[in-house]
This record gives structure tokens, C-alpha cells and sequence, in this order.
């Protein structure tokens, strides 16, 4: 009998603990805590917050299940309970993302934020920032996440030329006063979603690709319309390699050797551009 007082005191102290009304500094909105976790990217495909299913019913579907199984239907007021509850309720998440009716609602996400990207503008530079290419989704059971598996505006783990050609040429005509046309994308491949920033030098009449820290060159050309005439190489493996610096490089020097580093537009974009299509 003793043992059993024991436990009895044992569980009914941890139930207080989960019960009673916690200090200010360990109190939180759970709710608030978990909604945002779920919709901040961390857990939707690319990671990026553009893909996330946010509509609130599916959302709270995703949360509930653990408020019932351990605290009678109630978010806990306590910090460190309300994170646990934020962790069953992202695998909760993704799980339902996986399926077949929700797989396509994100599709449809990706392929709304590619058809109208993110423009920003600074003194010399114009950024185009164009999110995934759109593609086929399929879960991948191991890893709870979503992969493309096929996408029409991707090549071999580059950006189709036809694409890269459009947007060049539209923006290219829409900013001609700009010096620095940049345009990123995220590019299907085999092991992922890979960001490839492409910018055209107007002054130095030249592409620079560039894939993480690694950048390639095309040949100084005479303007846009030579860079996309067709037999050009603009693939990022039949360009020349470039070591990313401030250096000038010698107006003799042609593919040149150096190539300017990247510049991110700032957090604050512009609205979504019309749609390209």
C-alpha cells in the first residue's frame, strides 16, 4: 500500500505541475507559439514560408491531436509544454502535407509565386527573386519532407533556357536604366532544391552564374540579344570559372577570371510583380 501512496503523490504532484498556473516568465500563448512554428517555413517545402498551408482548420487539425492525448483538449499555459506539443504537431503536419490532395495545393503555391515574383530595386541593381520552378511534389516517407520529382522548367538540374531567356529579356526591357540585372531561382535536382543566382553586368556586357559560393562567367558580348543568341553556352558548366571578388578584371581579359560578389537585395521587397505570363 505504501508504493501505491507513493505513485499516487508521484502523479498527482506531475499533474499539478501541467495544471497550475505557471510563472510570467515561463508563461506563453501556445496557440500563437504552435501556429507560427508550423507556417514559419521550418517545416514546409523548400523551408520556405511562401509553401506553407496556412489555412487555419488544417493548421489547428495538426495541433489538436496532442492537446487531447495529454491535456484533456487544452493548450498548456508553460512554455516548455507548449514546445513539446509544437514538436508532435510538426510531424502531425507534414504527415498531412504528404497526401495526395494537399501535395497539390502546394504545387499550386509554388507555381502562383513563380508565375509573380518578388521584385526589389536598389541604385544599380534589380533583383527578381522567383522562388522554386514549379514541379510534380511527392512525399518522402524517411525524411517527412516533400521533394519534386518533375518539373517542365527544369533541365538536367538547371533552369530551362527558355525561361532564363524570358525573364532576362522582360525585365531587361521593363529596367533599362538598371546596371545589375539578378535574378534567383530554386532548380529541381537530384538532391534538392538548388538557389542559382544569375545576374547580366550591363556595364561589363557579361553573365555571371553563380551556385552557393562558386560563380561562372560567360564572354563579354555585345548586349543582351548576343548573350541569348542561339549556340551561346549560357549551361553553368560550359561557362568559366570565376574567383568571386572586388577586383576589376583586365578589359582584356575575356572570359575574365574574376567575377563581383552577389549583393541579396534587402528583406524589404517590393510587391510581387505581374504575372510574366
Amino acid at each position: 500500500m505504501g508504493e501505491l501512496r507513493l505513485l499516487a503523490l508521484f502523479v498527482a504532484t506531475a499533474l499539478a505541475g501541467c495544471t497550475r498556473e505557471p510563472p510570467a516568465s515561463e508563461r506563453v500563448d501556445g496557440w500563437a507559439l504552435a501556429r507560427e512554428a508550423l507556417t514559419s517555413g521550418e517545416h514546409c517545402f523548400a523551408r520556405r514560408r511562401d509553401y506553407c498551408l496556412d489555412d487555419p482548420a488544417f493548421v489547428d487539425a495538426a495541433i489538436q491531436p496532442r492537446l487531447d492525448e495529454l491535456y484533456g483538449g487544452e493548450m498548456p499555459k508553460r512554455r516548455v509544454h507548449a514546445e513539446a506539443v509544437v514538436r508532435a504537431a510538426a510531424e502531425t503536419y507534414k504527415r498531412a502535407q504528404m497526401r495526395r490532395e494537399n501535395l497539390a495545393k502546394v504545387e499550386e503555391l509554388v507555381r502562383e509565386r513563380y508565375e509573380n515574383p518578388r521584385v526589389s530595386t536598389g541604385e544599380e541593381v534589380l533583383s527578381v527573386d522567383m522562388g522554386v520552378v514549379p514541379g510534380k511534389l511527392e512525399g518522402a516517407s524517411a525524411t517527412l519532407g516533400l521533394r519534386m520529382v518533375k518539373s517542365e522548367h527544369a533541365v538536367h538540374g538547371e533552369w530551362k533556357r527558355s525561361e532564363l531567356e524570358r525573364v532576362l529579356r522582360d525585365f531587361d526591357a521593363k529596367y533599362p536604366d538598371k546596371q545589375v540585372l539578378r535574378i534567383s531561382v530554386g532548380v529541381a535536382t537530384d538532391r534538392g532544391i538548388r538557389e542559382v543566382v544569375y545576374r547580366w553586368l550591363r556595364r561589363e556586357r557579361r553573365l555571371v552564374v553563380q551556385i552557393g559560393d562558386e560563380a561562372r562567367s560567360s564572354r563579354r558580348m555585345e548586349g543582351l540579344d548576343a548573350l541569348l543568341a542561339p549556340g551561346v553556352a549560357l549551361d553553368y558548366a560550359e561557362l568559366s570559372p570565376c574567383r568571386i571578388t572586388r577586383l576589376e578584371a583586365p578589359p582584356d581579359e575575356d572570359p575574365p577570371k574574376v567575377c563581383p560578389p552577389d549583393v541579396p537585395p534587402k528583406a524589404e521587397a517590393a510587391p510581387p510583380a505581374s504575372s510574366l505570363r
